[in-house]
């Protein structure tokens, strides 16, 4: 089992989506993630969308956010 923490979504607790009324944060558990004990947030205990894009961005061009070269659809590529 990948024992990994999961920072789950603050809206996590909602239902997960048309099919099913059950929350994000019980299906992940029920799969055995390792999950945390609140929902992701930042060190000021926001969880502005648009701040996390840009903090994602800033990691990327700083080479502090890697994405793995097999994942075609993050770099707009057809699998060879």
């Amino acid at each position: 089992m990948w024992d990994a923490p999961v920072a789950w979504p603050h809206d996590g607790g909602r239902g997960a989506g048309i099919l099913t009324s059950e929350t994000a944060t019980a299906i992940y558990k029920k799969l055995g993630l390792a999950m945390r004990p609140t929902h992701a947030t930042f060190p000021d205990g926001g969880y502005n969308f648009e701040a996390g894009i840009m903090l994602m961005e800033e990691q990327l061009v700083n080479k502090k956010l890697l994405v793995a070269e097999h994942l075609y659809e993050w770099f707009g590529l057809s699998p060879c």
